[in-house]
């Protein structure tokens, strides 16, 4: 594998040597003969054409440096030890994932459309003045039809109809070098790796993991023809426009993030920090799209206006930021209010509203959302948060804060998340990918800033750590609710071995990655259409069902708990600060507190019955049953919740 390489490495400075020879210039480069040449010269890379050795010197020794490193590179034992868990992720969360080819469809669409429409205007765009998006758009099926037909098993083939004149296309994309993907960002070690492993013998092991290897071959290429049936179209279109094959390959390549470019510590960083790269070539994607004005003369020499140089990714950009205005302004009229007096809409969670377009179904509680392109979503945020400011349904600080973190997300490499303070958050975000769920369970909290596993209360009746699960499934708690009772604990009592089943369940689910969480919500849903079979009531979330959760939502059903929860803390606060030591500086501090306190030490002996009726449905023996009890106690649970939060608007904002 390793001489394949080679060969390949040398056919590619071959064609160098070429344009050398070609393009001389003393001043950049030049061709020397094998004579007299030290070969350590740090300016020099060394080349054979037809069987002679020659050497390219070129006057900064950085591009030999470059060039040099093409063969096999050189890593350290701890890259080694993080590229494995950060391969299987950024694999799990992306190719092996059935859900990723609809996000990921419709956001590489969107940036596709602004990306080409930029190199259409700007001065050396690869299709300049060419007529490429309106043509592109309309291949987009019949490419994903040729695509999804390459990548299909033999029997399923006949699913998809021959296009002969595509796939001429097709392959002369192949052969130009447009294709890309996820699967093409592996480092060149890692590939001879691969092809050794093909060409080993097989033996009966390898033979039961290649059949399982060839399901996730199947999503990959599903996934891959998701990927590149966009760039495909780009391609042809280009070609059809009249714009070469050369340029056309490198515009499909680059017009969204070009997986296969990577900087000199590319692949030492994606190890440390997953997708760093990607997020890298995107951030310089769409620099290049929204930066770049059109020239400042036509092309008969005349001066353009300012306002005339704004090209058309610019103007769809701040189109867009009208749009989602417009959107939320629809979805904030449509909307209706729950029982404590609050929107359905502003119960959507931030970080959804981030990385979507939100549009209210007319029964003004439930959603539609279509995935926003990374990096351009921050215009469409922007538009969205004018609104909900100007509306009144949100502060102008709370606002401010998340157009920060919309912009940090789209352009930062290292992912930030949210946090309860900003140490805590920078301590996260410096963390390896690897290593980031083991601290978020140390800091009981979650990327969204949500916690990881409920706690008890530092006063009061304290409960076995094994009840206190509300992330794991309820066979994860079964199992670890048994674990308690064998060695000497109840649902009351804690055992010798008593532990929240939702650290290690937080730490399991994060890296079996998007793919394991597909399988565990399948199974999910699965065992909640049994429990609708036997009691129509019991609901199955949206949220919860695979696909449907990319484009459509319900309020979150855990929203109403954490407003109680912070909101409780804020009154119990200032409850024991008006009692001890009040500030007179501050009255309107104090507006309601009394009143919202004996509220809350009346609903706190509600919810504690009800926590005590959901331990004894614990022991239901039918799975079924107890899903379906649990669900009615919750409800019951959310009623109360949400009465305290519309007392505490009442009382503390009106």
């Amino acid at each position: 594998s390793s001489v394949h390489i080679k060969a390949r490495t040398n056919e590619a400075l071959q064609a160098l040597h070429n344009l050398v020879e070609d393009n001389p210039n003393k001043n950049v480069w030049a061709i020397l003969d094998g004579k007299n040449v030290n070969s350590q010269d740090p300016h020099i890379v060394s080349v054979r054409v037809n069987g002679e050795q020659k050497y390219i010197r070129f006057k900064d020794a950085s591009y030999a440096e470059t060039l040099r490193n093409m063969n096999m590179p050189q890593t350290s034992f701890f890259v080694k030890m993080l590229r494995a868990p950060s391969n299987w992720l950024r694999r799990s969360f992306t190719t092996l994932n059935p859900e990723f080819m609809i996000s990921n469809f419709s956001r590489d669409i969107q940036a596709a459309m602004f990306n080409a429409a930029a190199e259409a205007d700007i001065e050396g765009g690869l299709i300049e003045g060419k007529g490429v998006v309106a043509e592109m758009l309309k291949l987009t099926p019949k490419t994903l039809k040729v695509l999804m037909r390459a990548e299909s098993p033999k029997a399923m083939k006949t699913l998809f109809a021959e296009n002969p004149e595509l796939e001429r296309y097709y392959q002369d994309f192949k052969d130009d070098g447009g294709k890309t993907g996820w699967s093409y960002a592996k480092p060149l070690d890692q590939i001879a790796a691969d092809l050794e492993k093909k060409s080993s013998d097989k033996n009966a092991l390898q033979d039961m993991l290649g059949k399982a290897e060839n399901f996730a071959q199947v999503v990959e290429g599903y996934n891959d023809a998701f990927e590149n049936s966009i760039r495909l179209s780009a391609y042809i279109a280009a070609r059809k426009n009249g714009v070469s094959r050369e340029k056309a390959a490198q515009m499909a390549k680059n017009i969204t993030v070009n997986f296969n470019k990577s900087g000199e510590y590319g692949q030492l960083l994606n190890s440390v920090y997953l997708f760093f790269n990607a997020s890298v070539q995107g951030s310089f994607r769409l620099g290049r799209s929204l930066l770049t004005m059109k020239p400042p003369t036509y092309p008969d020499g005349t001066q353009r206006a300012f306002k005339d140089r704004f090209n058309n990714a610019q103007k769809m950009a701040a189109a867009l930021t009208v749009f989602s205005g417009m959107a939320a302004m629809l979805a904030l009229a449509m909307s209706d209010e729950d029982e404590d007096g609050e929107l359905y809409y502003n119960k959507i969670p931030d970080y959804i509203k981030e990385r979507n377009l939100i549009f209210m179904r007319p029964n003004g509680k439930d959603y539609f959302k279509l995935p926003l392109p990374y990096g351009f979503s921050m215009f469409s945020n922007l538009g969205t948060a004018a609104v909900e400011v100007g509306a009144g349904h949100k502060e102008i600080d709370t606002a401010m804060m998340q157009m920060v973190s919309s912009f940090m997300n789209s352009f930062s490499p290292i992912s930030f998340g949210q946090s309860k303070d900003l140490f805590t958050k920078a301590g996260k975000s410096a963390v390896p990918t690897v290593f980031k769920p083991l601290v978020d369970v140390m800091t009981n909290e979650t990327y969204f800033g949500g916690p990881v596993y409920s706690e008890n209360l530092p006063y009061g009746l304290q409960r076995p750590e094994s009840s206190l699960s509300f992330r794991s499934p309820e066979s994860v708690k079964s199992f670890f609710r048994w674990m308690n009772e064998a060695t000497g604990g109840s649902v009351d009592v804690k055992g010798d071995l008593d532990f929240n089943p939702d650290k290690m369940y937080y730490i399991f689910e994060y890296f079996i990655g998007g793919a394991g969480k597909f399988v565990t919500r399948t199974g999910e849903v699965a065992r909640g259409l049994a429990a609708k079979v036997e009691d129509n009531d019991f609901r199955i979330e949206a949220n919860d069902v695979p696909f449907a959760r990319i484009l459509y939502g319900q309020p979150s059903r855990y929203m109403d708990m954490e407003d109680y929860r912070s909101r409780r803390q804020e009154i119990m606060q200032l409850s024991k600060e008006l009692k001890n030591n009040p500030r007179a500086d501050k009255p309107e501090r104090y507006i309601g507190v009394r009143k919202l306190n004996n509220i809350l030490k009346k609903l706190d002996k509600n919810l504690e019955a009800l926590r005590n009726a959901k331990r004894r449905a614990l022991d239901i023996e039918d799975y079924t049953k107890r899903m379906i009890r649990i669900q009615e106690i919750q409800d019951k649970e959310r009623k109360i919740v949400m009465q305290f939060n519309k007392y505490y608007e009442q009382i503390r904002k009106d």
